[in-house]
């Protein structure tokens, strides 16, 4: 049980906006049916997703804090508790569907809770539901089932429909100052050149990223990603060019996810150094999470990436200063 108190210490400490909302929802009883946690891998959303799933269903007497780790419920845990459940992608597969939704989710909502107490879905991976699984779920987010909750957690909201994430409460998990970051981080970065503050600077704080960065030891995919960028801001590509880049990027979902994530980086990059303004970073990063969805429903992905590459070119080419980012 310390393992319950060791979790709410750190999101108090790494992450004091989600706690203190989830915290206040655990305290006045009053949780809703849906909740997004958005942030990027690494920040602590699904062991916040955990404590919280558990609060929910914490049969506490006499107004001690939730999750108490006394109650039968709390000595159970997540992985244990019946009225708790931890929705997947199975293996083989790259996303989450409509029957995933069906059977996994709706259908476990709809059973009498176990324990009398409110029933919890947690969706580690919510980005990879399809829009027509997001569609399905829609309906259970607008008539929920009983007492129930479910949580998705997701790198950043615009993965999930519009009217999907408007049935949810926000709960953000945002990167840590450079103190916080380097203390996430410290066993890394002795046998690393690069200093703290430059990765840093290069991750954006997000410590996932910063991880990712930090295994790739010789920067290849890194530094292929930053020179498509830039090939594609100075607009030296020819068409046959453009179509060699998208022969290579990845067609497997997983991959392809990996990807994005590091073009969004070095794109992040670019605008921390003012070689692109904001609004070509947020166009940019929009079509990068919609070429993400399109891979992810099983759209031609080569032609995806074509349409992708041609987009990033018309948006970063307007006015992209090389010569500020050295």
């Amino acid at each position: 049980m310390v393992q319950h108190r060791q979790t709410a210490s750190n999101l108090q400490h790494r992450q004091p906006i989600a706690h203190r909302m989830l915290r206040g929802i655990l305290d006045r009883g009053n949780a809703s049916a849906a909740y997004l946690f958005v942030g990027a891998p690494g920040l602590g959303r699904l062991e916040a997703a955990h404590w919280f799933g558990l609060g929910l269903v914490c049969d506490t007497r006499g107004g001690a804090s939730k999750p108490c780790e006394e109650c039968e419920a709390c000595r159970l845990g997540v992985a244990n508790h019946p009225d708790v459940h931890e929705v997947h992608k199975t293996q083989g597969r790259s996303s989450l569907g409509i029957e995933d939704v069906r059977t996994r989710v709706r259908e476990r909502l709809s059973r009498r809770s176990y324990t009398g107490s409110r029933k919890v879905v947690i969706i580690p991976d919510a980005h990879r539901l399809t829009p027509a699984a997001q569609n399905a779920l829609l309906k259970t987010l607008e008539d929920p089932l009983g007492e129930s909750t479910v949580l998705l957690l997701v790198p950043g909201s615009g993965y999930l429909l519009p009217t999907v994430r408007s049935r949810c409460v926000v709960v953000p998990f945002r990167n840590p100052g450079l103190k916080a970051f380097e203390e996430q981080i410290p066993s890394e970065l002795p046998s690393h050149q690069m200093g703290a503050k430059e990765l840093f600077l290069l991750s954006g704080g997000d410590v996932g990223a910063a991880r990712r960065i930090l295994a790739d030891d010789e920067g290849s995919k890194w530094n292929q990603h930053r020179q498509l960028i830039d090939d594609l801001s100075t607009d030296v590509l020819s068409p046959v060019q453009m179509t060699r880049w998208a022969d290579h990027l990845p067609t497997d979902p997983e991959e392809a996810e990996t990807t994005i994530d590091s073009l969004t980086l070095v794109l992040r990059h670019l605008a921390d150094a003012t070689c692109v303004s904001k609004r070509q970073y947020a166009e940019a990063v929009d079509v990068l999470v919609r070429a993400g969805e399109m891979i992810r429903s099983n759209a031609n992905r080569r032609l995806t990436w074509e349409i992708c590459l041609i987009k990033l070119r018309d948006i970063l080419r307007e006015t992209y200063n090389i010569s500020t980012l050295d």
